[in-house]
């Protein structure tokens, strides 16, 4: 089957787990089949540069009056049919150009804006964009089961809806695996045990949770700390909360970290966290599963439809610092449980979460959002 060619676009400014969701899509595409529409500069077209996928620079900023027009010619000079939305800055800048260029809008959905933003102003106002533009929808992509919910409650058609879990594929033979390589870059101590966690600097993470909880249990486990990769618009406020607490050594705040050396650092870690407050289905905690890291995460979003209780990893409530504590201080303890959970989870993935299904439903989500939009335009 011949599937349209089709243009991605991602307006993000930081790594976060919808750009991976893109690149881990992009570099398993058929080659000449989708191309990359971003910022100058971005980390996403840094990424996506080195996997040789074909990259757009449309703007230097998200609010770059220049994007629309960028997107236009981005858009015949790869002769695209289609053009996918990450985030719903990408969604407005592209709903205009498609409009222009008459080509179908897909729009991907990783998260529901209003709970990720906690129903604040940006929260909803990210939401009214969303929905002023589903208008010029074809078809919408969503990777989670709370986030379709959502969808079909806001009206849109069942039919319009393709709901398509994230997936991974990881080359370790690519990544650090020898731990003396994490103490020494990190300056840990050669008894430390090394928790990680991979997400933005932002509210959804809980990463203030997580800071509470680590304050219940430092005394208890001296040489336990935590990598927290990533950055935000919190990362001020973060670390102030750090210096009251004491935690400045404990717990480090990498900063942005390029992707091979993000799955390094959780390669070579002995325990992954994902305190979240809102989630779809988080690529950060299926490489932290697929590489075999015992994991602790809230009960947020899709996270319990990835992974079972006790069986893949240890949930606890979202927002619950005692169990964040009490759960984190498990893993640290009872190797044995760590160990089960571990495997389970690694078992798991490489069964139920195959890029390569990805893929092919992503492809023929395209197809059916080009047929959609072809039947409207006759």
């Amino acid at each position: 089957m011949k599937y349209p060619k089709t243009l991605v676009v991602d307006l993000s400014n930081m790594f976060g787990g919808a750009s991976a969701r893109v690149i881990n899509l992009m570099k398993h595409f058929p080659d000449g089949q989708v191309a990359l529409a971003s910022l100058e500069d971005s980390p996403v077209m840094k990424e996506a540069k080195k996997l040789n996928i074909p990259v757009f620079p449309v703007g230097n900023r998200k609010t770059d009056p220049r994007i629309v027009y960028r997107l236009m010619q981005a858009i015949k000079q790869f002769d695209a049919q289609v053009v996918d939305t990450a985030n719903v800055q990408s969604k407005f800048w592209a709903s205009i150009a498609v409009r222009m260029t008459g080509v179908a809008l897909v729009s991907t959905l990783n998260s529901w804006y209003v709970d990720e933003h906690s129903g604040s102003l940006k929260g909803n106002f990210y939401q009214t964009i969303e929905e002023i533009t589903n208008r010029n929808v074809s078809l919408c992509i969503c990777i989670s089961q709370a986030v379709y919910d959502k969808l079909i409650d806001a009206g849109i058609p069942a039919d319009k809806i393709e709901l398509i879990p994230n997936a991974i594929g990881i080359d370790t033979s690519k990544l650090e695996n020898d731990r003396k390589w994490l103490l020494q870059t990190y300056d840990l101590p050669e008894d430390a045990k090394v928790a990680c966690l991979v997400g933005r600097l932002v509210w959804a993470k809980g990463i203030e949770d997580l800071i509470e909880a680590f304050a219940q249990i430092k005394e208890r486990f001296p040489n336990l700390y935590c990598l927290i990769i990533g950055d935000g618009e919190l990362r001020e406020s973060i670390t102030e909360q750090l210096n009251q607490a004491n935690l400045t050594e404990q717990i480090r705040l990498l900063g942005y970290v390029e992707r091979e050396s993000v799955l390094s650092i959780v390669n070579t870690s002995d325990i992954f966290l994902m305190p979240s407050r809102s989630e779809g289905t988080p690529i950060a905690l299926l490489e932290a599963a697929a590489l075999g890291k015992p994991i602790l995460a809230t009960k947020a979003g899709g996270i319990p439809e990835m992974v079972t209780h006790d069986e893949h990893a240890l949930l606890v409530e979202v927002s619950d610092i005692d169990a964040i504590a009490n759960g984190i201080a498990k893993l640290v303890a009872d190797e044995d449980y760590s160990e089960k959970i571990a495997r389970n989870a690694q078992k798991h993935i490489e069964e139920s979460f195959s890029m390569q299904a990805q893929v092919q439903a992503t492809l023929d989500a395209y197809a059916k959002a080009w047929q959609i939009y072809k039947n409207k335009s006759s």
